[in-house]
């Protein structure tokens, strides 16, 4: 009897064996099937993204604007003199202009992207955000100048302020791409949610967030070939 015991165990663990090892075998098998399906789907997304940007560079150029920043600046400048032989101070004139200026920031198509998808998530690196050139509105601008008490060169300083206006507004390009670069992320998330949804058999409801990196996913530009 005791025997009878020890057989059915025996035969019991075997059979539990096997079944692990089936199960080991077709998980494997299973893991392999998956990393092949996505492969294929990732190197699909990269290809039909690829083309995307190739027609969308082709028809609209090779930039996409994707932020605009309306703002004031102002620039401020002083001309002081002293007598030459008693250093007595023959005053300062002082000039000042704020002027309107809208800036534009645009993405190149061409540029080095990279996507990821993550089930209902797709994470986006974008190209570079890149300042257009700055348009000021002259019909805005507001001069103010004085002359020192013994000083008459406020027009000069006021011209010499003026020519400085367009190099003062390019400069200040970075500065305001700080307050451009979250408007940018979400024009930037609409266009390749747009793309998605028209290209791809992602669900409706797919988000799709902009981060500065990207971590496995794949690279695509509309200059690749």
């Amino acid at each position: 009897m005791r025997w009878h015991h020890v057989a059915i165990s025996l035969a019991i663990v075997a059979a539990l064996a096997f079944i692990w090892l089936i199960v080991r075998e077709g998980g494997s098998q299973a893991n392999a099937l998956a990393a092949t399906v996505l492969g294929r789907e990732q190197r699909s997304v990269s290809e039909t993204f690829r083309e995307y940007l190739v027609s969308v560079r082709a028809a609209k150029g090779d930039e996409l604007l994707v932020a605009e920043v309306r703002a004031v600046n102002e620039i401020v400048q002083s001309d002081s003199r002293r007598e030459f032989w008693t250093g007595l101070p023959l005053g300062t004139t002082t000039a000042s202009i704020r002027y309107p200026v809208t800036y534009r920031y645009a993405i190149r198509i061409s540029d080095s992207w990279r996507l990821r998808i993550d089930g209902g998530i797709v994470l986006v690196r974008r190209p570079v955000l890149r300042p257009l050139e700055p348009a000021i509105d002259t019909t805005g601008i507001d001069i103010r100048a004085e002359n020192g008490w013994m000083r008459w060169n406020k027009d000069e300083v006021r011209d010499n302020l003026l020519s400085r206006l367009t190099p003062d507004a390019v400069g200040r390009s970075r500065e305001h791409a700080v307050t451009a670069a979250p408007h940018a992320d979400a024009a930037v998330a609409a266009f390749v949610r747009g793309w998605l949804l028209g290209a791809t058999g992602l669900p409706r409801d797919v988000q799709v967030v902009v981060v500065d990196r990207v971590e496995g996913g794949f690279d695509v530009s509309a200059d690749q070939r």
